[in-house]
């Protein structure tokens, strides 16, 4: 049976305990039961989604920019444009 129909039918059996005749005692023991398991069964249901959406975490590789300089220095560039003169 899958998790949707445990859910449904514990929560119809939760709506019909006062309707079914049992002993108040035997009701509170009934609606407390089947209330913690309808609880295990949603948490359950929770954690195994939200481990699967997750992805596993990578380590960070730490960043490093080297420039290289394409541009020829300035002193080589004002010896150029003097010598085209």
């Amino acid at each position: 049976m899958t998790k949707n129909r445990t859910v449904l039918f514990i929560g119809l059996f939760l709506f019909l305990i006062p309707f079914l005749g049992f002993p108040s005692k035997w009701e509170a023991f009934f609606q407390i039961v089947f209330g913690i398991v309808l609880m295990a069964v949603s948490f359950s249901s929770t954690i195994k989604r939200r481990a699967a959406v997750r992805k596993p975490r990578r380590k960070r590789e730490i960043e490093t920019t080297s420039v290289i300089a394409s541009v020829p220095p300035l002193s080589q560039v004002i010896t150029q444009d003097n010598s085209t003169e």
